[in-house]
């Protein structure tokens, strides 16, 4: 690299054998310059040693073998072990000897003369901060002179999902008012809780990510892609849902059989099984949010089918089998007592019991936030898939 370092002055160093040039060697206070220009002193050839300068700028150097033969020394040793194996097993062991000895070296390294060596290089840090950094819509900082100092808000764009929001829209827009805007979470928001904000170049600072996640863990997508438009994305949504309700709504189905309600949570891929989340439930839930589509989810891309359940068999009308295995269902005491139950007073009111009597229930909470349909690995219950 010609541009960083001299040729004449390259320094170079054998691997296996094998010459190899260090270019740019930014040799700093490691003393294995060379003397090409023969004005450095001759009995003082460099060694591999550590050093330091006498002075700010000064020419004289100092070797400076921090674990030689001080009390300081021998504690900053103390606490690093492996620099002090270093030192007492691979420098030469006459650095040791030339602690605290001058030596002058007019050039170190083999960088050119008007560049400086890195362990010399220090930031430029002026008296005071020039920089203005940048807020919502651009919007320039100001100094103060007390942190502590609150200032009263009067312009504040209030709702995660308000179309008119620009600053949860991540939209860029320069208004013009003198006042800062602040953002607020409305009362019944959903989301709104993971909040990423970035600063551009220019100083601009807008909503970059919003993760919908309930633990903030899940990278949110760019909201200028998903959350912009969000309304068309429900719009599509609500009209799939409507297309397979209303023919479910015109049809002639008693929902207080309880039959139907079994057959709903039955994976049988029927037009009348459960999803994940419930369409009427976002009716319910969140048509503040999500307005005339009120069967969309505000957070929640599409709906699955909850997958992997079966309803119970039915072994007689007050008795349900709840067995995995279908050989479970079979035992003469069911029969005994179906029997009885048939034998009974008529007019006798009789709870369903489900047997086996030690069959684990399913804890699963059928819906969102717990289970949207996809498929997962074991029996854990379907994931949802937020938007992004």
């Amino acid at each position: 690299m010609p541009e960083f370092s001299e040729y004449e002055r390259t320094v170079c160093h054998e691997v296996n054998g094998e010459i190899t040039v260090m270019a740019p060697f930014w040799e700093a206070f490691f003393d294995v310059a060379t003397n090409v220009a023969g004005k450095d002193i001759a009995s003082d050839p460099p060694l591999a040693c550590d050093m330091m300068r006498s002075s700010d700028n000064s020419n004289i150097m100092v070797y400076s073998t921090l674990c030689a033969s001080t009390a300081a020394s021998t504690s900053s040793c103390a606490e690093h072990p492996e620099y002090e194996r270093h030192v007492r097993n691979t420098l030469a062991a006459e650095c040791a000897l030339k602690h605290g000895k001058p030596v002058v070296r007019l050039r170190l390294g083999a960088l050119r003369r008007h560049l400086t060596p890195l362990c010399q290089q220090r930031p430029s840090i002026p008296p005071t901060c020039e920089l203005k950094h940048g807020t919502l819509h651009g919007h320039q900082g100001q100094r103060v002179a007390n942190l502590d100092d609150q200032a009263t808000i009067s312009s504040v764009q209030t709702g995660f999902w308000k179309q008119s929001n620009s600053i949860f829209r991540g939209i860029l827009t320069q208004e013009n008012t003198e006042n800062i805007p602040a953002i607020a979470l409305d009362i019944h928001d959903i989301g709104g809780h993971c909040l990423e904000f970035s600063i551009t170049e220019q100083g601009w600072m807008y909503l970059h990510r919003a993760s919908l996640s309930s633990n903030c863990k899940q990278v949110g997508g760019h909201v200028r892609t998903w959350l912009q438009n969000i309304e068309q994305d429900w719009t599509w949504e609500n009209e799939f849902a409507s297309k397979i309700l209303l023919p479910q709504e015109s049809q002639a189905v008693s929902w207080h059989c309880p039959l139907h309600w079994l057959q709903r949570f039955h994976d049988d891929n029927s037009k009348h099984q459960a999803r994940g989340p419930s369409w009427w439930r976002n009716k319910a839930r969140f048509a503040h949010i999500t307005g005339e589509n009120v069967y969309a989810h505000p957070t929640v891309r599409n709906t699955q089918r909850l997958g992997g359940m079966r309803a119970a068999r039915w072994i007689s009308d007050t008795m349900a089998c709840v067995a995995v295995d279908e050989e479970n269902c079979h035992a003469a005491e069911y029969l005994t007592k179906t029997i009885s139950t048939l034998l009974a007073d008529p007019t006798d009111w009789h709870a369903v019991a489900h047997v086996p009597e030690k069959t684990d229930e399913c804890a699963h909470v059928l819906d969102w936030p717990s289970d949207c349909g996809l498929a997962t690995e074991g029996n854990d219950p379907g994931k949802c898939l937020m938007r992004q």
